[in-house]
């Protein structure tokens, strides 16, 4: 899986999702993309305005060119709410496209809860997601990914439940 996210701007976006698709023509190998555009708004930019003037727009453009098998976002304290996620869920969901999110990775948002509600394929991290979220997760058919990398890297010490 090759998930966009670090363009921080509409055609650097596309530009990775592009060169994935490159890739899969060219190797022997099944690449799928995943839109992750609401991962993170430039440091001077508002995160809603982010999410309406570059996410969504990226997404819908991504979408028409045939870039995306999926589409994936970040509901942390130091990414987007569960509002600003829904916006680009709904948009998703319109297009016929699947989701995923990372959540609960530092804090619980409600991430797990708002992935639940979406019927998403996987939500990574979960450190911080309730039993209460965890059989939500389940009932709704969605995957919990651990991510030990980043849990080890960021020396986290609340473990998934």
């Amino acid at each position: 899986e090759v998930k966009s996210g670090y363009g921080l701007d509409h055609e650097t976006e596309l530009k990775m999702l592009r060169v994935a698709r490159a890739l899969g023509r060219q190797r022997p190998v099944t690449i799928v993309t995943s839109f992750l555009g609401a991962h993170s708004a430039p440091k001077d930019v508002d995160a809603d305005v982010y999410i309406d003037e570059i996410c969504l727009p990226a997404l819908e453009a991504a979408h028409t060119e045939g870039l995306l098998d999926a589409v994936d976002g970040f509901c942390e304290g130091i990414a987007f709410n569960p509002a600003q996620i829904a916006r680009v869920f709904d948009k998703a969901k319109a297009l016929g496209l699947p989701i995923k999110l990372h959540a609960e990775q530092l804090s619980n948002l409600g991430g797990a809860v708002l992935a639940a509600k979406y019927g998403a394929l996987s939500v990574d991290h979960v450190e911080y997601a309730t039993e209460a979220d965890v059989k939500k997760l389940a009932k709704a058919g969605c995957v919990a990914v651990l991510l030990p990398g980043a849990f080890y890297t960021l020396h986290e010490d609340h473990p998934p439940p």
